[in-house]
């Protein structure tokens, strides 16, 4: 499931609930966590490929 999905599917389950700003904060370190995830192995194939 992409990571804007589970968003928007979280904000339409939390609603107006106090809840809904730590999920969103949830929802967004997931993608933090998968742009460093692939800077890192795209910076790896680049030192493999000699770059």
């Amino acid at each position: 499931m992409a990571c804007l999905q589970e968003c928007t599917e979280l904000m339409d389950e939390f609603g107006d609930d106090e809840a809904l700003d730590a999920a969103l904060v949830a929802g967004a370190r997931k993608v933090e966590h998968h742009e460093i995830a692939t800077y890192g192995s795209l910076s790896a194939w680049a030192e493999q490929l000699g770059g």
